[in-house]
């Protein structure tokens, strides 16, 4: 792949795979195993990382919309696709029961919608049942529950292959979280008892995967330890994953600067010295954040070295005086570790990789 413009992801599809394994060894070999390959497999590549999954022996694929769930079926992915997110315009069905996804249900109005549609197709459609215990996004209501289950017995076309929920702090929050299984289990116990006893259940996400064996059920959902990041700190002596992803760039422009001399937009920064400046070519239209700008660090000749001045858009400079024999090509990491951008910047290791726009091109390393 010919890259025009110098700037670089790469992807070790083999950590994935490590990390997978890593991942099945903490689970029994009855717990089935959901891949979170939304927003692009967290800016990792949709495609390559699911092959990688499925080659790996995953039991299912979690997507955020049904436009990723085509991609995937047109590549020929052959594994149930649950899309996670709520699906709306309703007659977005058509789509979902063309391709054989797999919808999340998270109301009354979208059971009895989806049941039109497969009537009209004159399928049978499995869907999961997605339950709010506490998160507050989308979900039926565990009140809502009995109503629910009277709807879905006159619903001859569907079928209710799974039900789950999402733990909102699960990182965090040890008594919010087993409030929030035990509502799940009550409310599994509940439909089981309605006669669907066949139901994958499914509540626990890397950080529960961690930290709540109880919340297992049948099957575990994982985004972030199959990437190799860290779900919450300290969770590296918990598991042994490898970070997948590692953002690249080289040096394209270097100049020689005295004391005194402005870099960047708004001059916020000046030099106090005698100066050997590097212009790098990403900025924040690849999705390194302007934030960054005289806070973050990139690594050089293996060395840390400051950003200086504000991020532009295509660009950003660093200072490199204290480096010997830097040149014009030498590569620079401008991403090692995800968490420590994210503490730089006051966000999540999530919004780092999945900020990484997709004109940044994927090298797939194997």
């Amino acid at each position: 792949m010919k890259i025009y413009r110098p700037t670089w992801v790469e992807i070790n599809l083999c950590n994935i795979e490590h990390n997978i394994k890593q991942i099945r060894s903490k689970l029994s070999p009855k717990t089935k195993l959901l891949a979170v390959v939304k927003t692009n497999a967290y800016g990792h590549g949709l495609v390559e990382v699911t092959k990688t999954c499925v080659k790996c022996g995953v039991d299912y694929l979690g997507v955020t919309s049904i436009d990723e769930g085509i991609t995937l079926r047109n590549k020929g992915v052959k594994l149930p696709i649950l899309i996670l997110g709520s699906i709306y315009p309703f007659d977005n069905f058509a789509e979902v029961i063309e391709h054989k996804l797999t919808p999340t249900i998270a109301s009354g109005q979208g059971l009895l919608t989806l049941n039109e549609y497969a009537k009209k197709k004159n399928r049978t459609v499995p869907f999961h049942l997605k339950v709010d215990t506490g998160m507050g996004r989308i979900g039926i209501s565990p009140s809502g529950i009995p109503e629910f289950i009277q709807n879905l017995k006159e619903c001859r076309r569907l079928k209710l292959e799974g039900v789950w929920t999402h733990l909102a702090s699960a990182d965090t929050n040890p008594e919010y979280t087993s409030g929030q299984i035990n509502i799940f289990t009550s409310i599994i116990s509940e439909i089981k008892n309605a006669g669907y006893k066949n139901i994958i259940s499914h509540c626990a996400n890397s950080s529960a995967m961690l930290k709540y064996p109880e919340s297992y059920f049948d099957m575990v959902r994982t985004g972030l330890c199959i990437y190799g990041l860290l779900p919450f700190p300290g969770a590296d002596n918990l598991i042994n994953t490898k970070p997948a992803l590692q953002w690249k760039t080289k040096v394209i422009f270097i100049k020689n600067l005295p004391p005194g001399k402005a870099i960047s937009y708004g001059t916020t920064f000046v030099t106090d010295r005698k100066s050997v400046i590097a212009t790098l070519p990403a900025g924040y239209g690849d999705g390194y954040s302007r934030f960054l700008s005289n806070k973050g660090y990139v690594f050089i000749k293996g060395r840390k070295v400051p950003v200086v001045g504000r991020v532009t858009m295509d660009m950003i400079m660093i200072d490199v005086t204290d480096i010997p024999d830097v040149r014009i090509g030498d590569e620079v990491t401008l991403l090692g570790s995800a968490e420590d951008m994210a503490g730089l910047i006051g966000t999540i290791n999530y919004e780092v990789v999945c900020n990484i726009h997709p004109r940044v091109k994927r090298i797939y390393v194997t």
